[in-house]
């Protein structure tokens, strides 16, 4: 229950060893005190630095503690806290973004009208030292089903949405054209993509970037 704290028991074999190895990694990553066992002796603690709190608590190691939301419609973007009781009883990117989809859609919301979102979320070990762990979700209504829908992918989105500063971003509202967001850690903007219609996916990359 307490998330600040992990505890695991010797290894004994190669395998356990290098899971070990794993586990202090991604231990280290994410500031976190690990014990050989329950109440035994301390195995490795990350120093306790002055003046390093904010609104997430305990919660700050491994989340940045912030949303992004931006609304296409009028091409606004705000920055709202993550509430650390969201990311306490729903952990990971999974299930922050089910609980605000949950939370921000009216029962019989059409999946294809401005009221839906697209919650794009990553977990706690995205841009750490964990190797593999900067996964990424999109979570949003499905208009096939008419329930939640989710997907997951790679790269090194995840990964820059953290550095960016946010945990998850929110789009909301219908466009009047095709637009693109740029995000360049504080600075957002919801710019023009007319010009990118009819591109293939690299073209469009290579465009925006140019």
């Amino acid at each position: 229950k307490n998330t600040h704290l992990l505890r695991c028991a010797h290894p004994s074999s190669l395998r356990r060893t290098v899971m070990y190895a794993s586990f202090l990694r991604i231990s280290r990553a994410l500031h976190l005190d690990v014990f050989d066992q329950p109440g035994r002796k301390l195995l490795f603690q990350q120093p306790v630095r002055q003046g390093d709190e904010s609104h997430m608590g305990m919660l700050s190691k491994g989340y940045m503690g912030n949303i992004l939301r931006i609304n296409v419609a009028n091409g606004t973007a705000r920055v709202e806290p993550l509430p650390d009781e969201l990311a306490r009883q729903f952990i990971g990117g999974r299930g922050v973004a089910a609980k605000l989809l949950y939370d921000e859609l009216l029962a019989g919301t059409d999946p294809l009208s401005p009221l839906n979102k697209l919650i794009f979320s990553t977990g706690p070990l995205a841009s750490t030292a964990a190797q593999a762990c900067s996964r990424w979700m999109v979570t949003t209504k499905s208009p096939l089903t008419g329930g939640i829908f989710r997907s997951t992918a790679g790269g090194g989105f995840g990964a820059e949405v953290k550095t960016a500063g946010y945990d998850v971003l929110i789009v909301e509202g219908r466009a009047e054209k095709p637009v693109y967001i740029v995000i360049q850690d504080d600075q957002v903007e919801v710019k023009d993509a007319r010009h990118l219609t009819g591109m293939l996916t690299h073209e469009t990359s290579a465009a925006i970037v140019k």
